[in-house]
């Protein structure tokens, strides 16, 4: 038995309401150029993907969009520099946050989280920057956001 939490609310599934995908759903995408600057409450935009099976991750806007009913792992990593601030950076399923990132600002600082989502059909997931205009990430291959299917439902 398999318990996810989405909110407040568990929901309780068995081994029985998932298969193995038939199509693959999988994507890798980097932040590629020096360092990349973000604003407040805007979504980071990993420009570069390795992979990208089942095309679900944008990389002009930063959404994955989940193409079908499932289980999915997310991970992300960001590379913040010595900046005059820190970075606070969450993991957004539609508009609510699910996991989040804290790197401090008196060095450079690589933080990672990662996280398993029960998504349906047309759910997007994101990264955002929560706090503090002018916010740098390392790119240059050093910060990530990966994600893929595990089960469809």
């Amino acid at each position: 038995m398999v318990c996810l939490s989405l909110g407040k609310t568990p929901i309780k599934r068995s081994a029985r309401d998932f298969s193995l995908p038939e199509t693959p759903v999988a994507f890798s995408a980097f932040l590629h150029d020096g360092n990349v600057d973000v604003n407040t409450r805007q979504i980071v935009v990993f420009n570069v993907t390795q992979v990208n099976e089942g095309d679900a991750y944008h990389d002009q806007t930063g959404l994955f969009v989940a193409p079908k009913n499932g289980l999915y792992f997310f991970t992300l990593t960001l590379n913040h520099p010595q900046q005059s601030s820190p970075a606070h950076v969450s993991l957004v399923k539609n508009a609510d946050v699910v996991a989040r990132i804290h790197a401090d600002l008196r060095t450079w600082e690589q933080s990672s989280q990662s996280v398993i989502l029960n998504l349906s059909a047309g759910d997007e997931v994101f990264v955002r920057n929560d706090d503090y205009d002018h916010k740098s990430f390392a790119g240059l291959l050093q910060s990530s956001f990966s994600g893929f299917l595990l089960w469809a439902a």
